[in-house]
């Protein structure tokens, strides 16, 4: 290939590059800082109590995929077809993911009062962490910003609360804080991210969150078109969560820790692969509605990048799990090094 044609490939892409490299920041920022609190908080908690706070949010984390509603990519492909919509559209979306958030935290709280002990540790821990599912609502303006290739607010809202919940965490820790403030700490995150996510939104646009328009008729059209993408996704959130859910009902909190320590490592380097498509995502649309020839081989091209990662991603925490687990986590975590060997490999 010539300079010429690499030049102009790299123009081309230059704007999708830009916006990958924010959401990879953005990413690489919440998997460090998060990663070092992670590690804080399990040396500090130990693993029972670890267990404990994991299980609650992996329960939180399934009832709310009920607010989700498959329709993120939907989302961006109807802003980025329809502009003249935006109002319409946002306000729509906010309105069933709203609805299903309440719905996901009136399952959690279903969930806890058959389940754990009205007024335990357990019960609070997963009334707590689940009120922050009412304020993933704001996704939407997530959304907004993808579809205008402006990943940046998002990254910025994101890291704004990973940094502050991660200095709150710390402080909790030096401070000898009991579990539930813990928790407290979690939903503390997703409301300044909801925040912030809101100001950005208002600063950058000339359509106000109170123009946004609630719509029957687009959001049946937004249902029946992404109805399967919405079940595929409640099932992929249990397939991720389950797991969790199963050891505290089967051998307890303590088991929940240790297994915790292992998904969190092999689940974090999912970001790549998210960053990439979402930031190619829109060129993608428009490409299929242009040259569907070349859509099929850019789409196949992310298939093979993004396999070839997982591959190498496989391999390397594979040969390094064992001392990565004893240096950071500590002899009472040592049975997490065999449970990241083999569930790193889901990611393929």
């Amino acid at each position: 290939m010539s300079a010429t044609a690499i030049r102009s490939l790299y123009q081309k892409l230059r704007l999708y590059l830009f916006n990958t490299s924010w959401m990879m920041a953005e990413r690489l920022l919440n998997i460090g800082v998060g990663f070092a609190v992670a590690i804080l908080l399990a040396r500090y908690l130990g693993p029972e109590r670890f267990g404990i706070l994991s299980y609650a949010i992996s329960v939180t984390a399934i009832f709310a995929s009920a607010g989700h509603m498959g329709l993120a990519g939907l989302v961006v492909r109807e802003v980025v077809r329809e502009p003249h919509e935006v109002p319409k559209i946002l306000g729509t979306t906010f309105m069933l993911k709203l609805t299903g958030m309440a719905i996901g935290f009136l399952l959690v709280l279903g969930y806890a009062v058959l389940f754990e002990e009205i007024g335990s540790l357990e019960f609070w821990m997963l009334l707590i962490v689940a009120s922050a599912i009412f304020f993933q609502t704001f996704d939407v303006v997530e959304y907004w910003f993808q579809s205008q290739v402006q990943a940046k607010y998002p990254a910025i809202a994101k890291s704004s609360a990973v940094l502050l919940a991660a200095a709150l965490k710390v402080g909790l820790i030096l401070s000898g804080a009991g579990l539930l403030a813990f928790a407290f700490a979690h939903t503390a995150q997703f409301v300044v991210a909801a925040l912030i996510l809101a100001y950005l939104y208002k600063s950058t646009t000339r359509t106000s969150v109170i123009d946004w328009q609630a719509n029957l008729a687009k959001a049946k059209q937004l249902l029946s078109q992404g109805w399967i993408i919405y079940l595929s996704s409640i099932f992929a959130v249990i397939y991720m969560k389950i797991d969790q859910i199963m050891l505290k009902w089967m051998v307890g909190a303590q088991e929940v820790g240790v297994y915790a320590v292992a998904a969190q490592l092999s689940e974090a380097w999912y970001f790549l692969r998210i960053a990439v498509v979402a930031s190619f995502f829109p060129k993608l649309i428009k490409l299929r509605d242009s040259d569907s020839e070349l859509f099929n081989r850019r789409l196949q091209q992310l298939f093979d990048f993004l396999f070839l990662v997982a591959i190498a991603v496989a391999l390397v925490v594979t040969l390094v799990a064992g001392p990565v687990i004893a240096l950071l986590f500590g002899s009472s975590y040592q049975d997490s090094a065999s449970v990241l060997t083999i569930h790193i490999w889901g990611g393929v």
